[in-house]
Parts: C-alpha cells; sequence; structure tokens
C-alpha cells in the first residue's frame, strides 16, 4: 500500500514501482507527478515503504531485496534539499534482516524510528540519537510476530507499536517509568 507523508503543507506518497525502486506522487502545477525516488536500491517484492517527514526531508525505510547482494537488511532512502531530490540509499547493514514491511513515525520528540520485524519473528527498533542510528534489537517483551506490523502512534506520551501474534493483535508500548522510558507488552487487543 502507498505511504502518504505531509512535508512543508504538500502530500508525497511513497510506493514501490514497476521496477522495485521506491517511487514517489506528489503535487506539480495543477495535477500530479511521479518520479523513481530510488536510486538503485531495491525493494523486496510484495512488501511495503514506510515514509516520515523530519528535518525538512522524507525519509523512506524498506527491506532491501533479497537477491541484490545486501538484500533483506534494512534501507533508508531520503530526499535532498528538495522533496523531489533523493540521496544515495543507505544500508543500515547491521546483520539484522528485516523480514516484511517496516513501520516508522517520529516521537514526540522530534526523532525518527523505524520498526521491523527481526527474522526471528520480535520487534527490533532503529531510533535516531541526534548523532546517528541505534540499534534496539528486541523492543521490550514482545510476543512474535506472526503476520503484520501495522502504523505506531504517539498517544498519551506513550508510543504504540501494534502487531498480529498468532493469537491475535497485540501491542507493545513504550511509557515514562521510574524516570526514564520503559518497553511493556506484549498487551493483548
Amino acid at each position: 500500500a502507498p505511504t502518504p507523508v505531509l512535508l512543508n503543507g504538500k502530500i508525497y506518497v511513497m510506493f514501490m514501482g514497476g521496477n522495485g525502486d521506491v517511487w514517489q506522487d506528489y503535487p506539480s502545477g495543477n495535477g500530479w507527478a511521479t518520479q523513481d525516488f530510488g536510486s538503485g536500491a531495491q525493494v523486496e517484492p510484495n512488501t511495503q515503504v514506510a515514509a516520515v517527514a523530519w528535518n525538512n526531508q522524507i525519509h523512506t525505510f524498506f527491506q532491501g531485496k533479497t537477491t541484490s547482494g545486501n538484500g533483506g537488511d534494512l534501507w533508508q532512502d531520503y530526499s535532498g534539499s528538495t522533496p523531489t531530490t533523493t540521496t544515495t540509499p543507505q544500508d543500515f547493514g547491521s546483520g539484522v534482516p528485516v523480514t516484511g514491511s517496516p513501520s516508522a513515525m517520529v516521537d514526540g520528540w522530534n526523532q525518527p524510528m523505524v520498526f521491523f520485524n527481526n527474522g526471528d519473528g520480535y520487534l527490533s527498533q532503529y531510533y535516531w540519537t541526534g548523532f546517528g542510528w541505534n540499534l534496539s534489537n528486541t523492543v521490550g517483551p514482545a510476543g512474535r510476530i506472526s503476520s503484520g506490523l501495522y502504523s505506531p502512534i504517539l498517544w498519551n506520551n506513550q508510543i504504540h507499536v501494534p502487531f498480529m501474534e498468532s493469537t491475535g493483535m497485540y501491542q507493545d508500548y513504550l511509557a515514562p517509568a521510574s524516570g526514564m522510558l520503559t518497553w511493556f507488552g506484549p498487551q493483548n487487543l
């Protein structure tokens, strides 16, 4: 499914194109334009592109194509000086495989986060520290993700990440506890 992003009052729609690259539709004049946003990195078929607007740029996250050398890793591509220019895609290259589609958000402290199934069926996360990306390999006491990771949301100063487990829908959530942020869950929804 396409992922809409709102940046500077305009909607940009990010998706995987027929050639396997990340593409975008965006407002142009009195209509819409379509552009290949990717510059070489390939998206794994049957997965989706996650996207957020952060730091006046569009950031996309996706599972790299498994047949392309560094496949199965989490990749990032982001816009350059304008939303319609792109940079070279980056492989997070941690050796932590991604299964399925990642999801992303910008938290209440204006830091981007990317959540994904780490290949062992558990929820993992990359988050921006202000200086670089940091991996939290297993987020909280999560259950095993069987078939779906949904868009995280910020609600009541907590980050909620819903997912499907074999016995139903669950969530993990990050909340203040004892003066620090702590992951809780899985909580049956």
